[in-house]
Formats: structure tokens, sequence, C-alpha cells
């Protein structure tokens, strides 16, 4: 009986968030509360500080960037200041109670027009996997300096973003975000660190950053 307690508190959780979405007023309320008492500053969400700086350095100016999975866009702000980033994020809520992260799709959305409003950016709101296959029909072509990933933190979502390296450049930089994940850190063992194809140029923190060399 005692292994059905996690289960059963689970259950009481995510069906108090889904009565509480009903309201979004309130839900919105709660959790502009909640972020206060963890201290977390949307304006300082996605790659920051140290790391941000060690993948500025990588991305270049001047270029192409593609980032998979923008979320509320602080970091693809940050990316555009010097670049053209084409963007790709479905805002698409999980299963069980719609929201993303613990907000409202709606409200991600908006932060991110707020965020990139007079940047050079195209956004895809497609998953990874729907946006190379408009690409593969519609533009078919090499022009990516670099890719940002970011998106499903899982082997096969990894995977599915990875594709996209058929329209990377040679010489183009492709970096992972959050290889601490054990999804994201098996696909980068089992494909890229043992590839020929590709050159390990480093890591700060959460972010690895490989070169294709061919």
């Amino acid at each position: 009986m005692k292994s059905k307690q996690p289960q059963t508190s689970s259950k009481l959780r995510i069906n108090l968030k889904k009565t509480l979405l009903k309201f979004p007023f309130l839900y919105r309320a709660i959790h502009k509360i909640l972020k206060k008492a963890k201290k977390i500053n949307l304006n300082e969400e996605g790659v920051a500080g140290e790391e941000l700086r060690f993948l500025l350095e990588y991305m270049g100016k001047n270029g192409i960037i593609l980032e998979i999975g923008i979320f509320g866009g602080q970091t693809t702000r940050r990316l555009s200041k010097n670049n053209f980033v084409i963007g790709i994020d479905p805002y698409i809520g999980d299963s069980e109670t719609g929201t993303l992260l613990g907000e409202y799709p709606e409200d991600v959305y908006l932060r991110f027009i707020k965020n990139t409003l007079g940047r050079k950016i195209m956004l895809f709101p497609l998953t990874s996997d729907e946006a190379f296959n408009f690409w593969n029909k519609n533009i078919n072509k090499k022009i990516i300096n670099s890719i940002f990933v970011d998106g499903l933190h899982t082997y096969e979502g990894v995977k599915t973003d990875f594709q996209w390296c058929k329209y990377l450049k040679k010489g183009g930089i492709i970096a992972f975000h959050d290889t601490n994940l054990k999804g994201v850190n098996d696909f980068l063992e089992d494909y890229l660190f043992s590839n020929q194809n590709y050159q390990y140029l480093g890591g700060k923190h959460t972010t690895k950053v490989f070169k294709k060399i061919k």
C-alpha cells in the first residue's frame, strides 16, 4: 500500500492544478507568488551569465541561427542581437494539465513576442519534426550557421532535433543545452562524441558545443 502513496499524491496535485487552471486569474496570481517565493526572475530565464557568454562566443555574428525550443524568448533575444534567428516551438502544453512548465501556453507565447519585438527573428510555431519537413519541402537550402538545441530533453527528442544538421553549413556550430539530463547526455554519447563528422569544442555548465567538420 505504501508504494501507491506517491502516485496518489501526484494525482491529487494534478487534479488540483486542473481545477485551478479553470480560473485563469486565480491560477496566474498563485503562479506569480510561487515564482517570487522561489526567487525566479522571468527576465532571467533561459541561458544566462557565464553560460550565455560561452554560447554567444561560439554562435558568432551576422549569421543564421536555428534555435529549437524558444519558450519565452529570453535566449532568443540574446542570440538575435547580432544574428538572424529562426525559432521553433509549437507552444503546446503537456497532456495532463495543458500547461508549459506550469504556465498557460498563450502567456509564454506573449512573453516571447514581448522579448523579441523588433529583433530579426522568424518563428515556426511547429514541432521540430514538422518544421524540418516544411524546410525539406519548401526551402531545402543549407544556410544555417549555428544550431542551439533546447527542445524536448528526451533521447528521441534530441535525435529528432539533430536531423537539422543536414542544413548546417560545414564549419557550423551545434550546441546542446541541459546536457546534464540523461536523455540529452545519452544521445551525445551515442551520436556526437564518437562521430568523425563533428568536433567537440567544449562546454560550460550544462551547455556543450560541437563543430561540423565534414
